[in-house]
């Protein structure tokens, strides 16, 4: 707990443990790397609870504009402070835009419009693909500032989502055969891909690649063929359509 609260006292986030980008200068100090293994540990052994946040959109497209409008006034109008660096204006008006945009798309469809369903539908791709952007920077403020994370989803006007413990949306490890570790990755559609990887040495990134595990449709695996006795640290990702998530948080394993 000393090396971690000494990382934090650097400056470091647990964000940037998770993603493995604490600056260099501090990754020199061998202190800062059993930091990184146990705040890693300690994520993933706690029974803590992981909020995501999510967006939940009407299955009425009225109602999407208008909910649409309520994010974007939600964090432009920063009324519980959590959004002081927030996207700049740019990105704020590109927003905006993309909103006003898929509106008019809608307006069209009201008035019986040709095409209009069509030039909506795609619209909707556009705007979603901003509304994914602003999710993961709101997903950012939440994981800096755990103990506020429903005023944040609320001021932002999206939902926040708690995996308790092991379930099918967390990632989770064990080994309970000799010399093998099964994973269960996360599912979050019914198309995708689970990408999974697995070292010795979870502080030097060039680890990863070193042992190759291949990528599976079905979201689990099974890695066999390792030293018994011996602490692995491995981590997945998921795929779809939509392009790779971010790595899940690293377990810790020892095979059998």
């Amino acid at each position: 707990m000393k090396e971690i609260s000494y990382l934090f006292a650097q400056g470091v986030t647990p964000r940037q443990i998770r993603r493995g980008t604490v600056p260099k200068r501090l990754m020199r100090d061998k202190n800062t790397k059993k930091a990184i293994i146990a705040y890693n540990i300690i994520i993933m052994m706690a029974v803590v609870s992981q909020p995501t946040v999510a967006l939940d959109f009407s299955r009425v497209w009225l109602q999407r504009v208008s909910q649409n409008y309520l994010m974007y006034n939600g964090i432009k109008n920063n009324e519980s402070g959590f959004f002081t660096t927030a996207p700049t204006d740019p990105t704020l008006v590109l927003w905006k835009a993309a909103i006003d945009s898929f509106k008019n798309s809608q307006d069209n469809v009201d008035a019986n419009v040709p095409d209009a369903v069509e030039t909506r539908g795609i619209r909707w791709k556009a705007l979603m693909k901003m509304n994914r952007k602003i999710r993961s920077y709101v997903q950012g403020i939440v994981d800096d500032n755990l103990e506020s994370s429903e005023l944040i989803v609320a001021d932002a006007h999206m939902v926040l989502v708690i995996h308790q413990g092991r379930g099918k949306n967390v990632f989770s490890a064990s080994s309970n055969r000799t010399g093998s570790i099964e994973l269960q990755g996360a599912v979050k559609s019914k198309r995708q891909c689970t990408e999974w990887e697995i070292c010795l040495d979870p502080t030097d990134p060039t680890n990863w690649n070193v042992m190759r595990v291949p990528p599976t449709l079905a979201a689990e695996t099974e890695i066999t063929g390792l030293e018994s006795g011996k602490d692995y640290y491995v981590r997945s990702r998921v795929i779809t359509n939509q392009g790779p998530d971010e790595w899940s948080p690293v377990i810790k394993v020892r095979v059998k």
